[in-house]
């Protein structure tokens, strides 16, 4: 667990940095800083401390962030927008990885998590020599030329729109040229705070042609960042630098798919890709679909085209992760497909068991399952040999059954329920979900507790108050009365 306190100010350019540097992350390192000092009375350090410790300590997020105000960030996607508001920063392309309200809503279809690519290394070869240089109206291709001399390596270009400079100005165009010719890695980067880089007009087209990489929707600070870590890591080979700029590393950049253009593809084309076809590189490309092919089919339930792709497709493997980051059996969980997650638990019951098989967060499918409260989907995966505790700890499923009680979902706790949990499982401080349940006067939840599991009213917390003492002393006769009930016809 890691929570660092640092000055606001730069903190976007040190998420950002700290994001690159940390290679194959697989713990979360939590940014958060305050606008007001902390030894302050209305400072809002406390709470943005309390948060990040919250989050670096009890949510599997492997990657860099920065919490601020009730919002997780990803810390290479952030810029600090406000020096005055309690709300200092702001993703413009990105959305927050989790909001804090009255109870804590992760993002996890967003989690960029690489940790399984290699081992972890912290990269600290950062080169000093990049900058930023900003154009505008009047500018001289003398200052240009200055600017662009060494022992400049890397320059992040702030262009206007999506990356454009004035047809009018050949001379600046030649000076990037120039500079580019000699090694100096340029980035296009836009000047406006939202939107991204597409080279869409002649002058944008023209930097493209030059060789300026184009920065996509990076902010300038993950850009600046990512241009040093590029040229300390890569410095010999010109052609992967670019490369890697042109790459999402960390998910500071994302593709824009109105932008690509593709040839229409034939499904059946796809779906019969062979290896052993004269065109090797066409067979390739058609395998490389197929991972698509089947997201889409878990996510639509498309029976009928997924078991076409098993039939065709000999040898194929359907416990691979998914571009989307999951296998096609969580996606299925995730999307209530559950014909297709059937014919997926079939085709893999005797050679390759898949039903706990984790994702890239570490949730299994019955955890999706669990959390879309799909009761025909637990009982298919209860039936496939899927165990909660492949890999939950306990206390990781007392905590959320005593979440689900705090907030009166019964539905949700139902769900738990019929996946196996134990319904008087303590959450990492000892507290039974039937305890967390009267003090918060969840009555729905209680009923629950008390008909369908063998719930011990006697537990007490750490102030030694049982369950009965809590709602005398809170005054919920009406729960007082069901208690009273049940030790009398437990």
């Amino acid at each position: 667990m890691d929570s660092l306190f640092s000055m606001t100010d730069t903190m976007s350019y040190t998420a950002a940095a700290l994001s690159f540097m940390f290679e194959n992350l697989s713990k979360p390192i939590v940014l958060t800083g305050s606008q007001i000092p902390i030894f302050e009375t209305r400072s809002d350090g406390r709470d943005n401390l309390i948060g990040s410790l919250l989050i670096a300590g009890q949510y599997h997020i492997p990657e860099v962030t920065l919490y601020f105000r009730n919002q997780l960030y990803r810390g290479n996607r952030v810029t600090k927008t406000d020096c005055e508001g309690l709300s200092a920063f702001e993703s413009h392309n990105f959305p927050t990885l989790a909001e804090f309200r009255t109870k804590i809503q992760v993002k996890w279809d967003l989690i960029f998590d690489r940790s399984s690519e290699g081992p972890f290394n912290v990269h600290t070869n950062l080169n000093r020599n990049v900058s930023l240089l900003r154009l505008f109206p009047g500018i001289t291709y003398l200052t240009v030329r200055q600017f662009l001399e060494p022992p400049i390596q890397g320059v992040v270009l702030q262009t206007y729109g999506a990356g454009n400079l004035p047809t009018n100005r050949p001379d600046l165009i030649e000076e990037l040229r120039k500079a580019s010719e000699r090694g100096v890695l340029l980035v296009n980067c836009t000047q406006c705070a939202k939107g991204s880089v597409h080279y869409a007009y002649e002058s944008a087209t023209s930097l493209q042609t030059i060789g300026v990489c184009v920065g996509s929707d990076m902010t300038i600070e993950a850009a600046l960042m990512k241009l040093s870590y590029v040229l300390g890591k890569y410095s010999s080979d010109m052609k992967i630098m670019k490369m890697k700029m042109a790459e999402c590393l960390r998910g500071e950049m994302s593709a824009d798919a109105s932008k690509i253009k593709c040839p229409t593809i034939s499904l059946d084309w796809i779906i019969n890709a062979t290896n052993d076809e004269s065109n090797e590189e066409s067979a390739h490309f058609r395998q490389s679909l197929l991972p698509w092919l089947i997201a889409t089919c878990a996510q639509a339930d498309d029976i009928t085209t997924l078991n076409h792709v098993h039939q065709v497709q000999t040898g194929i493997k359907f416990n691979v992760i998914l571009p989307c980051g999951s296998m096609p059996l969580h996606v299925c969980a995730k999307y209530g497909a559950i014909k297709c997650a059937d014919l997926l638990l079939r085709i893999t019951h005797n050679e390759n068991p898949i039903v706990n098989e984790p994702d890239q967060v570490g949730f299994t499918a019955l955890f999706y399952a669990i959390l879309q409260k799909n009761e025909a989907m637990i009982e298919l995966l209860i039936r496939n040999g899927a165990k909660l505790t492949s890999t939950l700890k306990p206390s990781e499923i007392g905590m959320y059954l005593c979440n689900c009680v705090k907030n009166n979902l019964v539905d949700q706790l139902k769900a738990w329920h019929k996946a196996g949990a134990n319904l008087d499982q303590t959450d990492y401080d000892g507290r039974t979900p039937l305890l967390l349940a009267v003090n918060y006067n969840s009555i729905d939840c209680i009923h629950y507790l008390l008909n369908n599991g063998d719930v011990d009213i006697s537990w007490s917390d750490s102030r030694g108050m049982t369950p009965m003492q809590i709602a005398k002393q809170r005054g919920f006769d009406s729960i007082v009365q069901l208690l009273s009930s049940y030790a009398k016809n437990p």
